[in-house]
């Protein structure tokens, strides 16, 4: 499991460490690419209707991918090879079912902890003076040396972005991670999930990620109302009534360190990136081309800006082209599927759910999902959700056939 808490905190390893960030960085790609070769060679194992059909979709993206690569070398545009994520990070789901739902859980606790404490560390820096900032500067260019130059507003280098290197990526995996120990923490009722979810809560409001922290927002309520319309206890409800007003203190007592999120919330012009595309002007020309790009994908050869929306749900189709990515959305929801399907609620499949939601919805802005940080984060929820179900559906089987057994002594 090193290797999956690596490519989330592999930042730790240059500002540590010292170590040249393009080597690190390049060196758990190929790592994590390799692992998930080896799960493509595991998937034949898998051989339940339900692990067919991932297996089909599976096959379909990644042949789709392969061809949408070939495609943009022979009209001779170089492709984004970050795109590889979409095709082949989703056979790692056939390791991570290899290995226990504990070691998994602990792996995304030790990720969390340490995204949580670099990105406070970031925070208390920021709020320490010049040399603080100054600080957080050099620590943000040694991460993302490469990306400086490019970079239309520098202020993102004074943000608290954690190990990561970007405040959008941190605030990902503490959406997934904070929905997921609350979820855990409304079922089991454990000390250390309360602590988990406070700390990361903390420090994903800390990143000041607006899109990330609605969305947050958004999954903790839905999963609340459900969590609590299965469970019908009183006790759940004193408990996720305890849990929101803990939140809202929290927000309450750090206000005035966040005045520039909520300023952001406030400001319509903030939210322009998220909810508008770019303005391509509506001739019927830029229509129709536009329309081309969303059915075949390769924005890029049609030379239209939206392919630099902040939205990733259309970013990936721009890419894709709209068939192709209804096949990779259905990967991302196989878990949902799966939940959906039984009719009877696994509780243990919850908060995994939860994270994999997450991570869906965040394709609202950005798409830091499918980066190297958040993509086998994601898969490794994915994972620990399907694995659960499984082992539910296993477990009912054999009470039902030992209560057809014991009808049939009777």
């Amino acid at each position: 499991m090193l290797g999956l808490i690596l490519s989330s905190v592999r930042g730790i390893l240059v500002v540590t460490l010292d170590f040249n960030p393009n080597f690190v960085y390049i060196s758990i790609v190929i790592i994590m690419i390799l692992v998930s070769y080896f799960g493509y060679l595991s998937k034949k194992f898998y051989s339940t209707k339900d692990f067919i059909l991932l297996r089909n979709i599976l096959k379909f993206n990644l042949i789709f991918g392969i061809v949408n690569i070939f495609i943009d070398l022979f009209l001779g545009v170089t492709p984004y090879y970050g795109i590889i994520y979409l095709f082949i990070a989703p056979y790692i789901v056939f390791i991570f079912l290899q290995v226990s739902y504990r070691y998994l859980h602990v792996s995304v606790a030790i990720i969390t902890c340490l995204i949580s404490y670099s990105v406070l560390g970031n925070f208390l820096d920021s709020i320490s003076g010049a040399e603080g900032l100054q600080k957080i500067h050099d620590y943000n260019l040694a991460l993302r040396p490469d990306s400086f130059q490019s970079l239309g507003r520098t202020g993102q280098y004074f943000r608290p972005s954690g190990y990561t290197g970007s405040y959008h990526d941190s605030a990902n995996i503490l959406g997934m991670a904070v929905v997921y120990f609350f979820s855990r923490l409304i079922l089991k009722r454990r000390i250390v999930d309360f602590l988990i979810f406070v700390f990361a809560m903390i420090s994903l409001l800390l990143t000041q990620s607006a899109a990330n922290i609605i969305i947050t927002i958004g999954v903790l309520i839905i999963f609340s109302i459900y969590m609590f319309i299965k469970l019908k206890g009183i006790l759940n409800f004193k408990l996720i009534v305890a849990l929101s007003l803990c939140t809202y203190l929290l927000w309450y007592e750090y206000s005035e360190y966040l005045g520039v999120f909520i300023d952001r919330i406030n400001y319509a012009g903030a939210w322009d990136g998220m909810m508008t595309l770019p303005d391509n002007n509506q001739q019927d020309s830029f229509i129709f081309t536009r329309l081309l790009a969303t059915i075949f994908g390769h924005a890029v050869i049609f030379e239209i800006e939206d392919i630099f929306t902040e939205i990733g749900f259309y970013g990936t189709i721009l890419q894709l082209g709209i068939f192709h990515a209804v096949i990779f959305f259905s990967v991302m929801l196989f878990p949902l599927w799966k939940f959906i399907k039984h009719k009877a609620v696994c509780f243990e499949a919850i908060p995994p759910l939860a994270a994999v939601m997450f991570g869906f919805i965040s394709l609202l802005h950005y798409g830091s999902v499918t980066r190297v940080t958040s993509v086998f984060l994601f898969y490794a929820f994915f994972s620990m959700c399907v694995e659960s179900l499984t082992r539910y559906e296993g477990s009912r089987k054999n009470q039902l056939q030992n209560f057809i057994d014991t009808k049939g002594k009777c």
